[in-house]
């Protein structure tokens, strides 16, 4: 419920945290994102296994008890199929995330366009890192995103995450742009992007360009993955960051 935008409301005043809203993903990552995931499938997550369900590809016998494999249920679903399951079961939209859905973006804008067809609002979870011609075409049917600033500092980008802060920032202004409602976190990691002079830089660069009124979401790091050396987020930075985001004219954060 978290990664979904906590303040997105629909002309009718639902929301994808107070009404059902489906979670579609797919097994892709457009950047290294270690500080986050759990080790990949293939680096010793075990087999994928789903049940057999007509209509549905996919499946795999189940991992046997003491295995350390993991249990994950997947299906293969047509855009129109994705749609059909969320009006059979009464859900207002469908929410892009999990994995990075722009890896996917073709699919993800077969499916949005289809949602907005039959009445549906589409959310998308992402970090935002993609070229801005297939952006475009997914626009018009996007209603809401949350997204992952990692940290403002293309150094940083590129040492952690193997990716470059630019193509981001394009995003957001895309998005803004084409009347998209948007919410950005920031994962503050200690001693990777904790600098609070960066971070007034980042709240200065929203003010800067009409997103002052953008919520803006400070999360808290645990070590994990590949990041286990590091000790969690202290609460005292995550409060000095809201205090300078509001100092900079971020109204919600």
């Amino acid at each position: 419920m978290s990664m979904k935008p906590s303040y997105f409301k629909t002309p009718s005043g639902t929301s994808p945290n107070t009404s059902p809203c489906p979670s579609e993903g797919g097994e892709a990552c457009r950047a290294d994102i270690a500080p986050l995931n759990s080790p990949p499938k293939q680096e010793g997550m075990g087999e994928v296994f789903s049940p057999p369900s007509e209509g549905l590809g996919g499946g795999s016998s189940p991992p046997s008890e003491g295995s350390g494999e993991v249990l994950v249920c997947h299906y293969a679903l047509t855009p129109a199929q994705v749609v059909d399951l969320c009006l059979e079961h009464h859900c207002p939209g469908i929410a892009y995330t999990y994995t990075e859905p722009l890896t996917y973006i073709e699919y993800v804008t077969d499916i949005a366009r289809l949602a907005h067809a039959s009445g549906l609002w589409n959310i998308l979870v992402t970090a935002g890192y993609v070229c801005q011609q297939p952006l475009r075409d997914l626009l018009p049917w996007l209603d809401a995103a949350n997204i992952d600033l990692k940290a403002f500092s293309d150094n940083i980008y590129q040492r952690v995450s193997g990716a470059h802060l630019q193509p981001v920032l394009d995003t957001i202004l895309a998005m803004r742009d084409a009347g998209v409602w948007i919410e950005l976190t920031n994962l503050i990691i200690p001693t990777v992007n904790d600098d609070m002079q960066m971070i007034r830089l980042m709240c200065r660069w929203m003010v800067d360009n009409g997103l002052a009124g953008t919520p803006l979401h400070f999360t808290r790091f645990f070590p994990r993955y590949k990041m286990l050396h590091l000790p969690p987020t202290p609460l005292h930075t995550l409060k000095e960051a809201r205090l300078i985001a509001l100092d900079e004219g971020i109204t919600t954060v």
